[in-house]
């Protein structure tokens, strides 16, 4: 990417004036940072990625619940299978919502079942269900697959700073990736 073809989404507005400014007065001149030194860290849900109806991963976990319950049918009964199964997502908000409140009755079962899904699983294993899953996997309600659903302003605005030479992270509640070349 040239520098010209930098941030191409970018309207020309403070905001992206302001980074170009920012990433100038860092990679230029007397205070220029060493490349060494320059690093960005940005949050991926609702970011870099959409985070509605349900974060990503959230429906990854929903997924493999479903799945648990087809393979046995009694799980099907309780939460947060039935959740999964049914579709019905209500239990699963309202036990955010209590735990919230303090009351974290329900976050022990979502727990359990999390805890679950990865028992005597290898780390190889679960890399590779996840793999899988962004395979095939599709957003909710746009029925396009994960990877076409990116912000794709923020993703201009990574490769922006990694020409420049920052070094790019990825971080989330559940994940640290690093997006350095």
């Amino acid at each position: 990417m040239t520098e010209n073809a930098a941030l191409p989404s970018w309207r020309d507005t403070r905001t992206r004036r302001e980074i170009e400014e920012f990433v100038a007065s860092v990679t230029d001149g007397p205070g220029a940072v060493p490349v060494e030194e320059r690093v960005a860290v940005f949050d991926n849900d609702g970011t870099l990625w959409s985070e509605k109806p349900m974060i990503t991963q959230l429906h990854y976990v929903v997924e493999q619940w479903r799945a648990a319950a087809e393979r046995d049918p009694a799980l099907a009964e309780k939460q947060p299978y039935l959740a999964a199964v049914s579709g019905d997502f209500g239990w699963l908000g309202t036990a955010i919502d209590k735990h919230y409140g303090g009351d974290d009755s329900d976050l022990k079962v979502i727990i359990q079942a999390l805890v679950g899904l990865t028992d005597g699983m290898s780390v190889e294993d679960y890399a590779r269900s996840v793999a899988e899953f962004y395979e095939v996997a599709q957003h909710p309600t746009l029925k396009r697959p994960y990877a076409e659903t990116v912000y794709q302003p923020m993703v201009e605005l990574l490769r922006y700073l990694e020409l420049h030479g920052f070094t790019c992270y990825i971080v989330s509640g559940v994940s640290a990736i690093s997006c350095a070349r």
